[in-house]
């Protein structure tokens, strides 16, 4: 778009120029006109002076029908397509991307869709430039496919309005997964992670990350060790009934557990980011489910960790866009206005 409005002002800074090129006025001109009569040898001139009226520039753009321009407006209509003609698509691009990590299905492909050259997949992934270590095995691809619903009954997470996701997140997916987990350790092997063995040089505090695709792979492979109860009451999360329905259920191995669910435990601890660290995840642990062995779980602690971690990727939205609208301000729309009036 930005280069049709270009062309357009091009043509029409063109036509004004031409327009005022035809329309200048004429120098005046003053010819002599002799003639001799033949009583006399005296000549006689007499001046036809005619001159061409003086025509403004305003007065030739009216007789056009070119409305007058105010001084710097052409100048600041090109600069503003110039500057931002390559700026505005990937401000699109980065927008999308923006919402998309806001509310979208993260690493959802539709039926037939191709995922991005730029995403990695068991047939293109580097093994020695990869940072989830569960890639490499054929047997993991079924655990990385996207699950929109997992069939789940009983409510849903409590607040979980304020997770912005694109799907719901039944309860019952939240205790699939934190009956899952018992401590830090039961979600990944940290010392064991390709980003450990990274570089030529040995550390002895080497980054330990986890890859989002990675840690729902793990959960989804790790055994079901019980409906866990509640902290504060001792009574199972969600009440007897919703245990007596789906306890069978997720209990099974390679139960089917909703990605918005798994979304919503990972970004408790990453705070919005793409890879967890053990600290992180610790530090949620703490609050969520404190006691190792015990499978209790503060239920409201853990959704205000994970409304944290999403509010987080929230303000960060929100400051980028307040971000744009200064600079756009600024630089564009502020000069505009100001020759406009």
């Amino acid at each position: 778009m930005s280069s049709a409005l270009l062309n357009t002002t091009i043509l029409w800074m063109m036509l004004v120029i031409s327009a005022e090129a035809f329309m200048a006025p004429n120098p005046t001109t003053t010819t002599t006109s002799a003639f001799t009569t033949t009583a006399t040898t005296t000549s006689i001139s007499v001046p036809r002076i005619s001159s061409s009226p003086s025509i403004s520039k305003s007065s030739s753009l009216s007789m056009m029908g070119i409305p007058d321009v105010p001084e710097g407006l052409v100048r600041d209509v090109l600069t503003t397509l110039v500057l931002a003609g390559g700026l505005i698509p990937a401000l699109i691009s980065s927008n999308g991307a923006m919402f998309t990590a806001l509310s979208g299905r993260k690493g959802y492909l539709k039926e037939g869709e191709e995922p991005n050259k730029n995403v990695e997949t068991y047939e293109n992934f580097d093994p020695n430039n990869t940072f989830d270590p569960t890639m490499g095995d054929p047997k993991n691809q079924k655990y990385r496919e996207y699950v929109i619903s997992s069939g789940a009954t009983g409510p849903e997470l409590d607040n979980s309005q304020f997770l912005f996701s694109a799907d719901d997140i039944p309860l019952v997916d939240i205790i699939a997964i934190l009956g899952r987990i018992d401590d830090v350790d039961s979600v990944a092997d940290w010392k064991d992670l390709p980003s450990t063995k990274r570089g030529t040089e040995i550390s002895l505090n080497p980054p330990m990350w986890l890859p989002r695709k990675a840690f729902k792979v793990n959960i989804r492979k790790n055994k079901f060790l019980g409906w866990p109860n509640d902290l504060k009451t001792g009574l199972p999360v969600g009440g007897e009934q919703l245990k007596l329905a789906e306890e069978k259920r997720i209990s099974k191995k390679d139960a089917t557990i909703g990605d918005a669910a798994l979304d919503a435990v990972f970004d408790s601890w990453s705070w919005g980011a793409s890879i967890a660290t053990p600290d992180k995840v610790a530090n949620t642990l703490k609050i969520a489910k404190p006691v190792p062995g015990a499978n209790e779980v503060d239920l409201d602690a853990f959704v205000g960790a994970a409304i944290r971690g999403r509010s987080n990727t929230a303000f960060a939205a929100l400051s980028f866009v307040i971000i744009q609208i200064i600079v756009f301000g600024v630089l564009f729309i502020g000069p505009l206005i100001k020759n406009l009036t």
